[in-house]
C-alpha cells in the first residue's frame, strides 16, 4: 500500500532545487544531485528528479502532509515547504556523516552550509523575524545536533548503552523539530487545535520507524562496530555489560537475538506505537487524510514485519533441534 501524493508540487521543487544547484560552486553541484550522498545508497546516482526520489515522503514534506489539518495560504505553503525539504536535506545528510555513511569528499560540509544558508532564508520570508518560530525551531535544531552526538556516543563509542529510553530520546529530537514546523502551522492559520494530535503522531511514527529500522538493520551495524537497540536489549536479557559485547560474534547474537525474542518484541512495541498514533489522528477533525494513508502504509509494515521475525525465530529454532 502506497501512501497517495499527488498533491505534492514535486516540479515546483525540483525546479527550486534546480536554482539552488545553479547557484553553488561548480565542484559542490554533483555533490547536490548524487543520491549516494542525499539517500545514502551505495551505488552514485545522479538524477534531476531529486524531490520524488529524496527520501521518506512523511518527513521530506511535512507541511504537505500535514496542510490538511490547517487553512494555509498556498504560497507561504510551498515556502515553508522548500524550507523544510532544504532541513530535511541537511539533517539526513548530517546523520549519515556522523554515522561514517558517506563518501569521504571534504566539501560535503560546504555543501551543507548552503542548504542551511538557503533554508534560514526561506524560513526568513515564511515568519518574518517571529519571535514565535525562531527560539522553537533554534531549540529544535539544537537538540537534533546533540541527540546525533549522544547516538554516536552510545552507538559507535559504546561509552553507554543504546537502551530503549535513550533512543526515544533521539527520536523526540526529530519530531520536535517536526513539532516546530507543525505549532507554526497551527499558529499562521489559526488553527492551533491540531497541534498537539498532529504532534503526538509524528512522536509515535518516528519512533515506531526507528525500532523497525534498527530490527532490520541490527547484523549490518553489528558488523560495523555500531551497538544497535537489539544488541542492547540481548545484553541486558543475558545480564551482561558492554564490555562484554566485544566477546560476542554475531552468529552469538543472532542466538541472544531468537531467544530472547528481540526483534519480534521491537517490532510489538513499533504496532503500538503506531495504534497510539492512529488514536492521535482520531482526535482530529479529518476522519481520512495522507497521514492516515501514511499510517495505514506502516501498519503493514509492522504487521508483515512482525509475521516475518516470528516465522524467522520458530524455523531457527527447529533446526537447531533437528541438528540437536
Amino acid at each position: 500500500m502506497t501512501p497517495n501524493l499527488d498533491h505534492i508540487p514535486y516540479q515546483a521543487l525540483n525546479r527550486f532545487y534546480a536554482e539552488v544547484v545553479g547557484g553553488l560552486h561548480v565542484s559542490l553541484r554533483p555533490l547536490a544531485t548524487d543520491l549516494r550522498i542525499l539517500r545514502h545508497e551505495a551505488v552514485e546516482r545522479h538524477t534531476s528528479n531529486i524531490a520524488q526520489e529524496l527520501y521518506q515522503p512523511q518527513y521530506s514534506y511535512v507541511p504537505w502532509m500535514v496542510a490538511e489539518f490547517f487553512e494555509i495560504d498556498d504560497a507561504l505553503l510551498l515556502t515553508l515547504g522548500k524550507a523544510w525539504w532544504l532541513t530535511i536535506m541537511d539533517v539526513v545528510i548530517t546523520d549519515q556523516a556522523v554515522d561514517q555513511q558517506l563518501p569521504d569528499i571534504p566539501t560535503i560540509s560546504l555543501l551543507l552550509q548552503h542548504l542551511r544558508l538557503h533554508a534560514q532564508g526561506l524560513y526568513l520570508e515564511a515568519f518574518g523575524s517571529s519571535e514565535l518560530f525562531w527560539p522553537r525551531y533554534q531549540a529544535a535544531i539544537a537538540g537534533v545536533w546533540n541527540a546525533l552526538a549522544h547516538e554516536t556516543y552510545c552507538v559507535d563509542a559504546h561509552q553507554q548503552a543504546y537502551s530503549f529510553d535513550e533512543m526515544k530520546q533521539v527520536c523526540n529530537s526529530r519530531s520536535d523539530l517536526i513539532g516546530a514546523i507543525i505549532w507554526m502551522m497551527g499558529h499562521a492559520s489559526g488553527q492551533p487545535q491540531a497541534v498537539t494530535p498532529l504532534c503526538t503522531f509524528y512522536e509515535n511514527l518516528t519512533f515506531a520507524d526507528q525500532l523497525l529500522d534498527d530490527a532490520n538493520d541490527w547484523k549490518a551495524d553489528f558488523s560495523s562496530g555500531r551497538y544497535t537497540l537489539p544488541v542492547i536489549l540481548a545484553l541486558e536479557a543475558e545480564q551482561l555489560s558492554l564490555d562484554d559485547a566485544r566477546q560476542l560474534s554475531l552468529d552469538d547474537f543472532q542466538l541472544l537475538i531468537n531467544r530472547h525474542r528481540i526483534l519480534v518484541r521491537l517490532s510489538e512495541a513499533a504496532a503500538e506505537l503506531l495504534e497510539g498514533a492512529a488514536a492521535a489522528l482520531r482526535t482530529t477533525s479529518l476522519s481520512d487524510s495522507h497521514l492516515h494513508d501514511v499510517l495505514r502504509q506502516r501498519q503493514q509494515v509492522a504487521r508483515r514485519t512482525s509475521h516475518r521475525y516470528t516465522t524467522t525465530r520458530l524455523m531457527s529454532g527447529f533446526l537447531k533441534r533437528l541438528e540437536g
